[in-house]
């Protein structure tokens, strides 16, 4: 083995173990269980674990197209058109590990965990999605609804601002007509914390 390449494989482990929230430890224990889970399917544990490894996602991982990717999508957002809320929501999360840099997975996620009451996860998902894509509004106008309905007011302005700011043709009007009654709101509270208003 050429020296140096043990320490380039150690620094893609840990970067690795850092990306996941892990520690190196037990991120021997994931790859194990990786490969032992993989074999009885006939894929490569260990290559698609080296690939996670090297910065790939999930999906770029165990080789998932670009057009799966978006028939899973598709389908998420029929699920969500027809109320079926909890089949688009498994989903959505599947398409955030599968491919998440993309913004518009977390939204969705998002929005069926909001749809839920899962107010805290949905926030989360959302920040991630403004992360994603800084410059896009939508994630901004979820957030907003999430401040707006655990009464956390100062966090809604925030919000609001940002979404103002980053408003694009892109951007559905009766969003702008919402968030301009959700403006006239924060403003009679004077942005100071109070109760939620209803959705």
């Amino acid at each position: 083995m050429p020296s140096g390449s043990g320490s380039r494989e150690g620094d893609r482990t840990s970067r690795l173990a850092v990306s996941l929230g892990i520690n190196v430890a037990d991120l021997a224990a994931l790859r194990e269980l990786v490969i032992e889970t993989l074999s009885p399917l006939g894929l490569d544990g260990s290559a698609v674990f080296a690939r996670l490894a090297d910065g790939g996602s999930f999906g770029e991982a165990l080789g998932v197209s670009a057009g799966v990717i978006e028939l899973i999508y598709a389908r998420a957002h029929q699920w969500f058109a027809v109320g079926q809320t909890e089949r688009a929501e498994a989903l959505f999360e599947a398409l955030c590990v599968l491919a998440p840099a993309s913004a518009d997975h977390w939204v969705g996620y998002g929005v069926c965990l909001k749809a839920r009451s899962a107010l805290q996860e949905a926030a989360q998902a959302f920040d991630r999605a403004a992360e994603l894509r800084p410059e896009w509004a939508i994630p901004r106008f979820h957030a907003t609804e999430v401040a707006v309905l655990t009464g956390a007011w100062a966090a809604a302005a925030d919000a609001l601002t940002a979404f103002e700011y980053r408003v694009a043709a892109d951007v559905p009007p009766a969003m702008i007509r919402e968030m301009a009654r959700v403006r006239a709101a924060i403003s009679a509270r004077g942005g100071a914390e109070a109760g939620a208003l209803a959705w």
